[in-house]
């Protein structure tokens, strides 16, 4: 037995409305994994002790290391800074 309901259209106005609150979810998810990453501090002498026990491949030496968006914030790396560079966010 078939319904024959007909499925109620949407507007322009509410599909505009609904594609908004994605991008606006998408943007908000975006900008708290950027906050979320391991800072590493102006005491980091580029050593690369940190990026050779990474298990993510997450940091990349570049005169200074720098974590990239792979960073999980484990904090595997922090034992391994010889000068305590590595700052992990509350």
């Amino acid at each position: 037995m078939h319904n024959n309901q007909e499925i109620p259209s949407r507007t322009g106005a509410e599909i505009w409305v609904d594609t908004v609150y994605q991008y606006i979810i998408i943007i908000l998810f975006t900008i708290e994994k950027l906050v979320e990453l391991m800072k590493i501090n102006d005491n980091c002498v580029g050593c690369g002790q940190c990026a050779s026990f990474c298990k993510k491949g997450a940091i990349e030496v570049r005169g200074r290391a720098r974590a990239t968006d792979a960073c999980v914030d484990c904090g595997m790396c922090i034992p391994y800074c010889p000068v305590k560079a590595i700052e992990v966010p509350a």
